[in-house]
C-alpha cells in the first residue's frame, strides 16, 4: 500500500466534503412529528360544530371508527384524525349555505394533519352512524384532548401516535368438550369443511353406481308383472254356458258372465256325462 502525503495549501480531493455531510445526516436524529409546543385547538370548537349541527340533516349518513385501540393517551387524537376525514368528504359535498359552516368545523380540527396519522396494518373498521352523533363524539374528543394538553406543563408530544392501533379480534368461543376428538385440533383449517364434503361425495359415489341398476331392474321386473296381472281375466275371459253348448252341439244358449278363475270349469265333466247318458234313452224310445 502507497501513502501519498499532500502538501498542506494543496486542494482536498473531489467527494472529500460529502463525508462530513453524511456523518451529519446519520448521527442527527430525525425531527419527530406531532410534538405541540402550544395549545392547537381554540376556545371555539364548540360554537362551531353547534351551528354546523343545527343546520344539517341530523340523520345523514356518515361513518365512525369502531374498533379503535382505547389508548389512553393517544385514542382522542385518533378519532380526531378520522372525523377530520369525513369532514373533508362532507365539505366536498355540502352546498354553498354548508360550505362555509363545514369549513370552520375543518379548520378547527386542522392541526391533526401535521402528525401524519397512518393505519398501517388496515385494521380501523367503520360503522354507519349520523352526522348528529358523529359532531356530538366529535366535540367530546376534542374537549378531551384540550384538557389533556392543557394539563401539561412543556410541549405535548404525541409522535408514538402517529400509527394507529386497533383492538384485537374477538375470540372465538371454545368448542363444547363433548365434540372434542384426541388428536384432532378444535379450530379447523380454511377450506377443511369443503374438502370433507367434497370426500364424502367420492365415498358414496361406487354406492350410488351400484344402486342404479338395481333399481331400474326392479322397476322393469313390476311393470313386466302388472301387465302380466293386465292380461289375465281376458285369458279366462270364457262364460259356463259356451261350454255347454259345444259338448251338447246344440244351439240357443245364452252366453253367462266371464268366469275369472279355472275355479268354475270343474262341473263341466258331469255335464258331458248327462248329455251321453241322455242319448241311448233316446234311441230306445224311437
Amino acid at each position: 500500500m502507497n501513502w501519498r502525503h499532500a502538501p498542506p495549501d494543496a486542494p482536498p480531493p473531489p467527494g472529500a466534503s460529502v463525508v462530513p455531510l453524511l456523518l451529519l445526516l446519520v448521527l442527527v436524529p430525525p425531527g419527530r412529528g406531532c410534538v405541540f409546543s402550544f395549545h392547537p385547538l381554540s376556545t371555539t370548537f364548540s360554537v362551531a360544530i353547534d351551528e354546523l349541527t343545527q343546520h344539517l340533516l341530523h340523520d345523514y349518513p356518515v361513518s365512525m371508527p369502531s374498533n379503535l385501540d382505547p389508548d389512553a393517551w393517544c385514542a382522542e387524537l385518533w378519532r380526531i384524525h378520522f372525523l377530520a376525514v369525513e369532514l373533508g368528504h362532507m365539505g366536498g359535498v355540502a352546498g354553498p349555505a354548508l360550505q362555509p359552516l363545514v369549513a370552520t368545523v375543518t379548520n378547527q380540527v386542522q392541526f391533526v394533519q401535521e402528525c401524519g396519522i397512518t393505519d398501517p396494518m388496515g385494521c380501523v373498521g367503520r360503522e354507519r352512524t349520523n352526522v348528529s352523533r358523529m359532531l356530538s363524539a366529535l366535540n367530546g374528543h376534542l374537549a378531551a384532548l384540550s384538557g389533556k394538553i392543557l394539563r401539561q406543563a412543556g410541549p405535548v408530544d404525541f409522535s408514538n401516535c402517529t400509527p394507529v392501533r386497533c383492538q384485537p379480534a374477538p375470540a372465538l368461543p371454545p368448542a363444547p368438550l363433548g365434540l372434542l376428538q384426541p388428536g384432532f385440533s378444535s379450530q379447523k383449517q380454511p377450506g377443511t369443511q369443503a374438502s370433507g364434503a367434497g370426500s364424502l361425495h367420492q365415498n358414496h359415489l361406487p354406492v350410488l353406481l351400484l344402486l342404479v341398476p338395481i333399481l331400474v331392474s326392479l322397476a322393469f321386473v313390476w311393470q313386466r308383472q302388472r301387465r302380466l296381472r293386465g292380461q289375465d281375466p281376458r285369458s279366462h275371459g270364457r262364460s259356463r254356458c259356451s261350454g255347454l253348448c259345444d259338448a251338447g252341439g246344440q244351439g240357443g244358449c245364452r252366453p253367462g258372465p266371464p268366469e275369472p278363475d279355472a275355479a268354475f270349469h270343474a262341473p263341466l265333466p258331469r255335464a258331458k256325462r248327462r248329455v251321453e247318458s241322455s242319448a241311448p234313452l233316446g234311441g230306445l224310445q224311437s
